[in-house]
């Protein structure tokens, strides 16, 4: 069962910020950058409990290939990203979110 994935805006921007950084660099990594996150977001929109809860309900998933953390919580029928941060973020202000 696949369950309706609803972004932040707060996570767009930084879903878009890091795709601008990556796109600047190089289009093939902007576009590795913008693969890996569909392909965690569909991962996560398939199996929502397959990434354990670490900050309260806060899931993070890092990206393959990426520095990156994407952060989403499950709630009941639906999954609501959070956030994209690098991984050098101090995590536990996830809880902030």
């Amino acid at each position: 069962m696949s369950y309706p994935v609803i972004i932040r805006p707060e996570a767009e921007d930084e879903i878009k910020w890091a795709q601008e950084y990556y796109f600047a660099l190089s289009t093939a990594l902007g576009e590795d950058l913008r693969l890996s996150v569909v392909e965690c977001i569909e991962r996560i929109g398939e199996h929502p409990e397959l990434y354990a809860a670490m900050y309260g309900k806060v899931r993070p998933v890092a990206l393959r290939r990426f520095p990156f953390i994407l952060s989403y919580v499950f709630e009941s029928k639906r999954v609501v990203v959070i956030g994209l941060v690098h991984s050098s973020f101090p995590h536990e202000t996830w809880n902030r979110r």
